[in-house]
């Protein structure tokens, strides 16, 4: 059964099917909705914790993850400082591993901080979608009002002390320059963390292209912050600014990343996994739980083990589960065998349709703000060379703002 066939009809509506090709090699996939994931982000926004935020975003598909570049501006513009400090500590699970085991990880440091150090503000900022959603603040079709409804825009990011800090803090764990392939992001507790460099390329880097008014403006923000915190006895800034953890329960939903089907943490089977016809699978007895991940392992259920459980469970998996990351359990009501490759994810191809900030997209959005922008300010100039009746004349002309 192919996967676009897998999903559960409750489901279809949130999920699209690709091919991707290589070479006389063709394979059908199946991914979630872009919208559905900004959706359900701006429905939490400032609702979800470090944790709940996490837990989300492990259990969507690998196109949507925290070594993702595209995801990573994505929630970087809706979840700000929480996305921040979610991202941070999960970059660091890997720096620990390279920092005690001085080997590299399967989303190396490398990779992670040039990630980092590539995100642009600019250009993240002029092609976000949803930006009203984000800030509150509507646009409004009055051109004279534009500046100041982006003004304002602007102004729920870089008038944000929180976010700016947190900024600073993910930064100052970068080490670019470092001559090894990993050890590229430093460890919080074997490492000291520099805080001027993180300011440093927090300007340099992130706000490159950003207008000089908007850096000097920050930099005092920063300043008058930093000189304030100095009363405090704790200065130590990435204790003040990073002072969340992740939790023991999203360290164990953490394992489950790459499974959209996962087995009880009480699991036990004397003889383990079997295999049979080269098929790796777990023998499930009577009254063992099953956990979903997300809508795939749901659907994954439904398609292939769903005589297995009761119809309060099924049920449960398609009205009541949130499917914001939680963790849920279905109790299986007959010994059966679950196949491995069920329980994992799909983790074959990069499927760029899900990508929010494809450079075709970038270019054509950037074009269409630098030809609406020329053109207000030439009416601009016009209305104040030849009074407000030119722009009376313009309207009737249909010309757009």
């Amino acid at each position: 059964m192919s996967m676009k066939n897998i999903i559960h009809k409750s489901f279809k509506q949130n999920f699209y099917s690709y091919t991707t090709f290589n070479g006389l090699y063709e394979r059908e996939g199946i991914n979630i909705k872009p919208t559905w994931v900004i959706n359900k982000l701006l429905a939490k926004n400032k609702k979800w914790d470090v944790n709940s935020l996490s837990r989300f975003i492990h259990s969507l598909p690998p196109n949507y993850s925290f070594y993702e570049p595209d995801f990573i501006k994505l929630c970087l513009m809706i979840h700000k400082e929480t996305f921040i400090k979610a991202l941070f500590l999960n970059t660091q699970e890997n720096a620990s591993v390279e920092f005690y085991a001085a080997r590299d990880t399967c989303n190396s440091s490398s990779n992670l901080c040039d990630t980092l150090v590539g995100l642009r503000f600019e250009e993240i900022f002029s092609n976000m979608p949803g930006i009203e959603e984000i800030t509150g603040i509507g646009r409004d079709l009055d051109f004279k009002k534009w500046k100041i409804i982006q003004e304002k825009w602007r102004a729920y990011y870089l008038e944000d002390i929180n976010f700016l800090m947190s900024l600073i803090i993910l930064f100052s764990a970068l080490d670019p320059e470092r001559a090894y392939y990993f050890y590229k992001i430093r460890y919080w507790e074997g490492d000291i963390l520099d805080f001027e460099y993180g300011k440093e390329l927090l300007f340099t880097k992130f706000f490159d292209g950003t207008d000089t008014k908007y850096k000097n403006k920050m930099n005092s923000l920063i300043d008058r912050t930093l000189k304030a915190l100095t009363m405090l006895k704790n200065k130590n800034l990435h204790k003040i600014y990073m002072n969340e953890r992740l939790y023991k329960d999203l360290q164990f939903a953490k394992t489950n990343e790459d499974s959209d089907i996962f087995l009880s943490g009480r699991y036990f089977s004397s003889l383990g996994p079997k295999k049979e016809a080269c098929e790796e699978m777990y023998p499930i007895r009577r009254g063992d739980t099953v956990g979903i991940n997300n809508m795939v392992g749901a659907s994954k259920i439904f398609a292939h083990y769903k005589d297995y459980f009761s119809k309060k469970d099924l049920d449960f998996l398609i009205n009541k589960k949130a499917y914001d990351g939680e963790k849920s359990y279905i109790s299986c009501k007959k010994s059966f065998n679950i196949l491995r490759k069920h329980m994992e994810k799909d983790y074959d191809g990069d499927d760029k349709n899900a990508h929010i900030f494809s450079d075709a997209e970038r270019r054509k959005r950037i074009d269409a703000e630098h030809e609406i922008i020329n053109l207000r300010t030439k009416l601009e100039s016009m209305i104040e060379e030849h009074g407000d009746h030119i722009l009376a004349k313009n309207q009737e002309e249909d010309i757009p703002f």
